[in-house]
C-alpha cells in the first residue's frame, strides 16, 4: 500500500476544515484502510510536535515559525515511513501576496 498525506489548511476558524477532514477520513476508513486523522487540537499531543507544545506552554502564547516548520517536516517524514493514509487538519496564518 502506498502512503498518502493529505493536508487541509485554513487561515481562520469555522471555514469547514474539520467537516471536510471528517468526510475525507471516513471514506477510506469505511473501506477498511488505516487512516490517521490528525485533528487541529492534536498538535499539542503528537510527539513530533512536542517542541511546539513546549513553546506554546512557555507562556508567550505563540510559537516561532521555524519550530513549526521543523516539526511539520518531521511529521511528514514520519508519515511517509508508514504505509497508511494520514490526514492533517491545520489552522495556519493568513498571508497576503
Amino acid at each position: 500500500m502506498t502512503a498518502h498525506l493529505i493536508s487541509v489548511i485554513g487561515s481562520s476558524p469555522g471555514v469547514g476544515k474539520s467537516t471536510l477532514c471528517r468526510a475525507v477520513a471516513g471514506w477510506p476508513a469505511g473501506l477498511g484502510a488505516s487512516v490517521d486523522h490528525f485533528e487541529e487540537a492534536d498538535i499539542l499531543a503528537r510527539p513530533a510536535f512536542r517542541p511546539v507544545a513546549e513553546e506554546f506552554a512557555g507562556g508567550a502564547g505563540d510559537v516561532r515559525p521555524g519550530t513549526l516548520v521543523e516539526c511539520t517536516r518531521s511529521y511528514a517524514e514520519e508519515s511517509f515511513a508508514f504505509t497508511r493514509r494520514r490526514l492533517t487538519e491545520l489552522l495556519g496564518p493568513a498571508t497576503r501576496p
